[in-house]
């Protein structure tokens, strides 16, 4: 009888936990900016990435930015993925000594591969392996890492 009454509640437990999941589909993960390709200069201008140790970690409803070479790097994003767009908006920097700080200056998310605060991509390829996101000036890749 004892078991019984335990796995009621277990039961009970389960069905008045509410489980928030991610949508965000091949999005969730940890990504590495390889490449960032000039949309505006005609023949386009190539920058290789690889070495630069930046990388764009997506999970739920927070995306964080980050150059795994600098300590206290890291910028945090909400964000909306809807189909072909990505919209980054609300940058915070994630400096664990001093406390997280609204980011005012657009030159703190510029090593990241974005030219504005709040930015829109359009996504051009997401997969298993690969992303690829392209806002007004810039076409960033990334590798699934």
């Amino acid at each position: 009888m004892k078991k019984y009454i335990l796995m009621l509640l277990a039961v009970g437990l389960m069905a008045s936990c509410d489980f928030e999941t991610s949508n965000n589909g091949n999005l969730d993960g940890f990504w590495q900016l390889s490449q960032m390709d000039s949309v505006q200069v005609a023949g386009g201008c190539s920058i290789d990435m690889k070495t630069s140790g930046v990388f764009w970690s997506v999970q739920h409803k927070m995306l964080e930015t980050r150059n795994v070479n600098v300590y206290n790097s890291g910028i945090i994003f909400r964000f909306e993925h809807t189909g072909e767009k990505l919209i980054l908006s609300s940058p915070v920097a994630n400096i664990r000594s001093i406390g997280d700080s609204l980011v005012t200056d657009v030159e703190a998310v510029k090593p990241y591969g974005l030219t504005q605060l709040s930015d829109t991509f359009v996504v051009e390829q997401l997969d298993d392996t690969d992303m690829r996101l392209r806002n007004k000036t810039l076409r960033l890749h990334f590798r699934r890492y």
